[in-house]
């Protein structure tokens, strides 16, 4: 016996350790059946921000659905939990799949990532391949060890154009509009461009020397984040501030020059506008040496609900729990949510294997039409708090798990699709809590108000409760 139960911690323990891989695991995008075009594309996200975790997700499916590449994201993980974590700034695992990338479009913030992740970025920076630098890329990196002799902490200047300047707009306040540079208005990557607003604002830019560079857009400060806002007046919007341009940039060993087509746009509220996901998808065809086509789907593959930029406390995404698989095709979950939100998502996964209780509770009135039918039941159960239930309904010992199932399917539809794992003999019922917790009553009977309890949990539970409660009496209590 005690073997068997070694046996069995060992497997479990097994099968942690490979869910735990399997779940860290890079998330990758293959193109459909035939349509590769042998292209490679790696993202990196990883701000605190402006949600990169969602827009970079977004673009890979753009990307490799829609125009047959292959697309790698990389996330900012949490090294404890394995959950995606941007306010985890030195952790972004799997960066050595830049080694087989013809791309990488990068929206991190101020990382500090260790020697190992950081090589393969080195590498591909020595090869002088092309680059996308979007928003906060400005200051990816705030590496103070100059590791293989590089100065990260200007990443921004040396490659992207500039560093992290300011706010040219009232952050939160004022939004931005995109403006065509008229000399270059026929550049390919503008195909299909007219129309770009951006509510996360217009960054200042110093040190982009625009003579060398191709400033393709520059971005005026609008009044308010409306985008029918007009554009404020004065020397705020004169000179207008570089909004996108294509430059290039010193290989670190000085031996090679590469091209980054970058932009100051990009949190994730600015790619509901359909033409700035459409820039992007341009620069990918152009810096990949492709095409670019004259008007290139940028219809998002799943539904794109993005978050509201902002900074979120530091337990905020272990709280939210996602992992780097919650982002596969088909799924498209929103990174930011409320309070009241999160705490619904940890009551779920405190309770696994049991349905919200909404569902349960009108599966529970529906097949027993308690108090005189299910609508009464209802408004009874809404008095009531339930204790946590370690088991499901299926496992109460009057019922085999089949019966009821098939009883309460027939009430509650798809709800009970989840199963029920795990049944015991001893296992309560649907809101027949392990420690038998009673609740409360008012009935106003002469005049006099009187508090009964009833304790919920027995077979004659139902009889002994339309007893102390007739069914008239509820009913007008209930009103």
């Amino acid at each position: 016996m005690k073997r068997f139960r070694l046996i069995s911690v060992v497997a479990v323990l097994f099968g942690l350790a490979a869910q735990s891989v399997c779940q860290n695991e890079p998330l990758v995008f293959e193109p459909k059946a035939g349509a590769f075009n042998g292209k490679h594309v790696v993202f990196i996200s990883g701000d605190e921000e402006y949600r990169s975790e969602e827009s970079c997700v977004m673009l890979a499916k753009i990307l490799s659905q829609r125009h047959g590449f292959q697309c790698t994201v990389l996330f900012a993980i949490d090294q404890e939990t394995g959950y995606v974590n941007p306010n985890e700034v030195a952790n972004i695992p799997h960066t050595e799949a830049l080694a087989t990338a013809d791309l990488m479009i990068i929206g991190t913030r101020r990382r500090k990532l260790p020697g190992y992740q950081l090589q393969p970025i080195l590498d591909y920076l020595n090869e002088a391949k092309p680059i996308i630098a979007f928003r906060t890329a400005t200051h990816a990196f705030d590496n103070d060890d100059r590791y293989g002799g590089y100065d990260w902490q200007n990443f921004g200047k040396m490659v992207v154009g500039d560093n992290w300047v300011n706010h040219h707009g009232r952050h939160k306040v004022q939004g931005g509009r995109a403006v065509l540079v008229e000399q270059n208005a026929d550049h390919p990557i503008l195909n299909g461009v007219a129309d770009i607003f951006t509510p996360s604002d217009i960054y200042g830019i110093r040190h982009l020397d625009t003579k060398k560079a191709t400033v393709l857009l520059r971005g005026a400060v609008t009044e308010t984040l409306d985008p029918s806002s007009m554009l404020v007046e004065g020397e705020k919007n004169n000179p207008m501030m570089p909004l996108a341009w294509l430059k290039s940039y010193p290989s670190p060993s000085g031996e090679r020059k590469g091209l980054c087509f970058a932009t100051t746009a990009g949190a994730s509220v600015d790619f509901r506008w359909e033409d700035l996901r459409r820039l992007i998808v341009n620069a990918a065809f152009h810096l990949t040496g492709m095409v670019v086509p004259a008007r290139a789907n940028a219809e998002p593959v799943d539904p794109f609900e993005p978050s509201f930029y902002g900074f979120q406390k530091k337990n905020y995404f272990l709280r939210r729990g996602l992992r780097a698989s919650d982002f596969r095709l088909g799924s498209s979950p929103k990174v930011i949510l409320s309070e009241m939100e999160i705490q619904k998502l940890e009551r779920q996964r405190a309770h696994p294997g049991r349905l919200p209780l909404p569902e349960r509770a009108r599966a529970h009135c529906a097949s027993r039409q308690r108090f005189g039918g299910a609508d009464d039941c209802l408004r009874l159960l809404r008095n009531r708090t339930p204790t946590s239930l370690s088991r499901p309904a299926a496992c109460h010992p009057q019922h085999g798990a089949s019966g009821l199932d098939a009883e309460l399917s027939s009430a509650s539809g798809a709800a009970l699709s989840m199963g029920f794992p795990g049944c015991g003999n001893t296992s309560p019922g649907v809101f027949h809590s392990q420690r038998r917790r009673p609740f409360s009553l008012a009935g106003r009977r002469d005049g006099k108000t009187r508090k009964r309890r009833i304790q919920d949990g027995t077979q004659n539970s139902e009889k002994r409760s339309q007893a102390y409660f007739p069914k008239k009496m509820i009913r007008k209590e209930l009103r």
